[in-house]
């Protein structure tokens, strides 16, 4: 179907922007007064951040907020 990577970018936001609004994940200072936490691509997704323990959590919770919307992640792709 000519609409599924437009239909994945769609729903692939729903889960990382629930995740994202509803924790004090900061990301990475890009430029004064802003930060940069995340960058898709087609179906790869970069989160940035400082601090292991936070990348943990955020990982752990993006992960659980996917799995409401059909979704996984794969740990073997993961770098």
């Amino acid at each position: 179907c000519p609409l599924s990577p437009f239909l994945f970018n769609f729903v692939i936001d729903m889960p990382l922007d629930i995740t994202l609004s509803s924790s004090d994940f900061s990301g990475v200072d890009f430029l004064p007064g802003a930060s940069l936490t995340d960058l898709e691509y087609a179906d790869d997704i970069v989160l940035f951040g400082e601090d292991a323990d936070k990348m943990q959590s955020l990982l752990t919770t993006l992960s659980n907020n996917a799995s409401m919307f059909g979704m996984r992640f794969s740990p073997s792709k993961c770098k």
